[in-house]
């Protein structure tokens, strides 16, 4: 089973991955979010384009042996493309969008078995990625967290409606957010046998 966690920056997603991670015997493998300098990348779309391709490949590889829990997968890149494009900052959305149909028509982008998708708000966002020492105000993430979210639900409603989809309030309590994925992984997992 492949599960895909989306949101914007500092929403809690590898947080929650670590928590789901520590909180049960199955074997889990973790697809992470590259700890990546992305003023040192001459083409960051790109690069995270072509990093979204190898987590698939890879989530897809490991999916045979457990659960994978992917940190972002190309929805994330999406999104981001698209508050570029919002901002004024990029006009790279219509080509990741087009790189999108194309690599789920060929396969080299794999739909997860289970999104799980961490709403926070804009001051919640920034707060903690003060406090973690990550705030960047020229980071599109930082600047309008609220079009990114809107943003997810809308491409989940219009292109990823058959895959399953758990969303959480940023701010909800660690081990109740754990204890619902688990609940909602069996379910799943129930239906597919």
């Amino acid at each position: 089973m492949m599960v895909f966690f989306e949101g914007v920056s500092c929403a809690g997603k590898t947080f929650l991955i670590e928590a789901i991670k520590n909180s049960n015997p199955k074997k889990i493998f973790v697809v992470p979010e590259l700890p990546v300098e992305y003023g040192k990348i001459k083409n960051v779309n790109e690069f995270c384009r072509n990093n979204d391709e190898r987590k698939c490949k890879v989530a897809g590889e490991q999916s045979k042996k457990g659960v994978v829990l992917v940190d972002r997968g190309y929805l994330s890149t999406l999104a981001y493309n698209y508050i570029q494009y919002k901002l004024g900052i990029s006009q790279e959305y219509q080509k990741t969008i087009s790189w999108y149909i194309k690599k789920t028509a060929c396969e080299k982008l794999v739909k997860p078995d289970l999104y799980v998708f961490i709403n926070i708000n804009r001051s919640l966002a920034i707060k903690r990625a003060k406090k973690l020492n990550r705030f960047n105000k020229s980071i599109a993430w930082y600047r309008d967290p609220t079009i990114a979210n809107t943003y997810y639900k809308n491409f989940f409603d219009m292109f990823e409606q058959q895959v399953p989809l758990l969303e959480f309030n940023g701010e909800e309590n660690l081990e109740t957010m754990v204890n619902i994925f688990w609940k909602k992984v069996d379910e799943i997992e129930r239906q597919n046998s």
